[in-house]
C-alpha cells in the first residue's frame, strides 16, 4: 500500500533454549515491521490497539483479545494505523501444538490472557525454576482450545484494484461502485468486476462490507464515538451501522467494546 508507513523492527528474538519463548512489543502509529518469516511457529495476541498482519495477498486484522496463529516458515509482516502492543509466543517447530498448518486468527480466552501477562512477567524477572516450564506447557496447550475468528482482508496485486482498494481502505465512507470506478480508471465494468472477483476471491460489495468492519474494529478499540465511526464508515445513522456490527459480531459495537468482553 502506498501508505506514509515508517519502518520498525520487531524486537530481537528470545536466544534462550527453551522450545517456547514469549515476549511483549509495543508499536508505534503508522509503523510497518517489515516481511520477515521464523524457523518457529508463531502466536500473535494483540493486547491494546489493533495490528494488520499481511501475509501473501492477505490481510489479518487482530483486535485485542484476537490472536493470529503463523505457521513456521511463513513470510509475514506487520503493521498498525493507531498503534498497537501485542504478545508473541514462538514455539519451535518441533513441538506439537495440534493447530492447522496455515494462517489461522483466534479469539483469546481470560485464561490464556493471564497466562501471558504471567509468562512476560518471569521472563523480565529472569525467573528460573520448573514452574516456568510448566507455564510454557499449559500456554501451549490452551492454544489449541481458542476459538477461531475470521478477520481475513484480501489485498489485490492487480494495480488498478489497489487503487480502489487503497482509496476504500483510508475513505471507507466512499460509495462508489465498481460501476463508477470502472468510468474513473476508463475501463468496462464487466472486465473490472471479474477482475475484482478473480482476484480477490470475493465480490467488491463483499469486499467493503468486510474492510468496514475491520476498520470498525480498529477504532472501537482506540475509544472513538459510535457515533463518529458509523459517520466516517459512510453508514446513514449510528442504528444502521450497529445492525450491521451485530450481524458480523453477534453483540452491538459498545457490548464489544466493553470491559466486561
Amino acid at each position: 500500500m502506498s501508505f506514509e508507513w515508517i519502518d520498525q523492527p520487531l524486537t530481537e528474538q528470545d536466544t534462550s533454549r527453551s522450545p517456547v519463548r514469549i515476549r511483549s512489543q509495543v508499536v508505534e502509529p503508522r509503523r510497518r515491521c517489515p516481511s520477515i518469516s521464523y524457523p518457529w511457529h508463531q502466536w500473535i495476541c494483540a493486547t491494546h490497539g489493533t495490528l494488520t498482519v499481511m501475509v501473501d495477498s492477505t490481510w489479518y486484522v487482530v483486535p485485542p483479545r484476537q490472536a493470529l496463529w503463523i505457521p513456521s516458515g511463513t513470510q509475514y509482516s506487520l503493521a498498525t494505523m493507531d498503534g498497537a502492543e501485542f504478545t508473541c509466543v514462538s514455539i519451535e517447530a518441533t513441538v506439537e501444538v495440534n493447530l492447522t498448518d496455515y494462517c489461522t486468527m483466534f479469539r483469546v480466552s481470560s485464561l490464556l490472557i493471564e497466562l501471558l501477562e504471567e509468562a512476560d512477567h518471569i521472563r523480565q524477572t529472569k525467573e528460573v525454576s520448573s514452574y516456568v516450564g510448566l507455564l510454557q506447557r499449559i500456554i501451549v496447550e490452551q492454544l489449541h482450545r481458542q476459538k477461531e475468528q475470521d478477520f481475513r482482508l484480501p489485498w489485490p496485486s492487480n494495480e488498478r484494484l489497489i487503487t480502489i482498494c487503497q482509496q476504500v481502505y483510508l475513505h471507507p465512507d466512499d460509495t462508489r461502485t465498481l460501476e463508477q470506478w470502472a468510468v474513473l480508471l476508463g475501463i468496462s465494468s464487466r472486465t473490472l468486476t471479474r477482475l475484482f472477483t478473480e482476484d480477490m476471491g470475493i465480490s467488491f460489495r463483499a469486499w467493503r462490507y468486510r474492510l468496514r468492519l475491520c476498520r470498525a474494529l480498529e477504532w472501537l478499540c482506540h475509544a472513538r464515538p459510535v457515533t463518529e465511526i458509523a459517520q466516517e464508515l459512510g453508514y446513514a445513522n449510528p442504528s444502521a451501522f450497529a445492525y450491521m456490527f451485530k450481524e458480523s459480531m453477534g453483540c452491538t459495537p459498545s457490548e464489544w467494546r466493553s470491559p466486561a468482553r
